[in-house]
Order: structure tokens, then C-alpha cells, then sequence
């Protein structure tokens, strides 16, 4: 899979093409679960840029309602980088969920891990997504989904054995994110399980 090639996620940005199955609400590992789940498991996925939970803006929600069967959530990974706490990180959360407790079939995906490179192994840390902190962000962010009565779904059973073999130090490696674009695509019965 060549995740540098350029596609279109024709169905978010093109009224008259059917509907998303799925649309990925994310920053670079929401965008490459979107490749993965569009060319492996052939689901008509769309990607949305959100760095921060506080990047799902107004303006984001008539698209993510009329153009999207599922909405899910891949966010925390840059609040991570940067130091929000994980209280701060889970208020941000419940703001935005609360901005989007209209939209029927909204559904989170926990944080997942980072391999460790140089930036998170200094001291102090530059990057502090190190495993406790991102199982810390889970437990908080799991508690939000529960108070809002959505969805949360872990896949660091599938991320967790083979979390350190990511080849950028950044992302998982491309045989973990076919295997979790395959188990979310069965998920939601959609592409080669619709």
C-alpha cells in the first residue's frame, strides 16, 4: 500500500457520490486507517482532519451528519505529544462529544500506542506519548464515552503485542493497520463484510 499516493475520499467531499460508510475523524493515524480500510477491506471511507478534539468545529457537523453512516473518533495522539494532561485531554473530549451528541452514530477508538524514539525517550521527554500515558488517556476517555452513552473501541489488543514496530516511530506498522482496518471494517459490516 502506498500510503503517499494521493486519494480521494470522493465520498465526504461529493454530494452526489453515496454516503461514507465510515468517516475517520483524526490526524495521521485516523488518514492512514482511512487509506488501509479504503483499499483492503474496500470501504467507502472518508477522512476529517482534526488534529484536536477541539478541531471538530461547527462547521464540521452538517458534513459529518448528511455524509456519514458511522463517525469514528481517533483522536488524543498530538494532545499526547504535547502535554495535555489526560484530565484536560478528557475535558476536551466531553466538549466535544457534547458538540456532536446529535449526530446518531458516533463512535470513539482509543488512543494508540507510539513506538518509542528519540523524542520520547529524552528526559524530560519531548513527545510524552509513552505507553502509561496513552493507557492513562484510555481509562479517562473511556469514562467520557460511558457518560455520553457512545461507543469506545479499544484495539490495543490488536496494537498492544506489536506496538513498538512502527518503521517512522510514529505509526503502526502497515501489517497492525490492515489487521485493525480488517476487524473495524467487520465491525461495522461494511466493504467485504457489508
Amino acid at each position: 500500500l502506498k500510503l503517499m499516493e494521493p486519494w480521494i475520499d470522493e465520498c465526504l467531499v461529493n454530494a452526489t457520490a453515496p454516503v461514507c460508510d465510515v468517516c475517520m475523524v483524526g490526524a495521521s493515524h485516523s488518514r492512514r486507517l482511512t487509506q488501509y480500510i479504503q483499499k483492503v477491506a474496500k470501504v467507502r471511507a472518508g477522512y476529517y482532519l482534526a488534529a484536536y478534539p477541539e478541531s471538530v468545529t461547527d462547521r464540521a457537523l452538517p458534513l459529518l451528519r448528511d455524509r456519514c453512516r458511522i463517525v469514528l473518533l481517533g483522536l488524543g495522539q498530538w494532545d499526547l505529544a504535547y502535554k495535555t494532561t489526560p484530565e484536560q485531554y478528557a475535558a476536551k473530549m466531553e466538549a466535544m462529544l457534547k458538540k456532536l451528541q446529535n449526530l446518531p452514530n458516533v463512535v470513539g477508538r482509543g488512543v494508540h500506542y507510539n513506538p518509542l524514539g528519540d523524542d520520547k525517550l529524552t528526559c524530560p521527554p519531548n513527545d510524552a506519548r509513552s505507553p502509561p500515558l496513552v493507557d492513562m488517556y484510555n481509562v479517562l476517555v473511556k469514562n467520557v464515552y460511558r457518560r455520553w452513552k457512545r461507543k469506545l473501541i479499544d484495539t490495543r489488543w490488536i496494537v498492544g503485542p506489536v506496538w513498538d514496530s512502527g518503521l517512522d516511530f510514529n505509526h503502526l506498522s502497515p501489517k497492525v493497520e490492515v489487521v485493525q482496518a480488517l476487524f473495524l471494517a467487520k465491525l461495522f459490516k461494511v466493504g467485504i463484510y457489508g
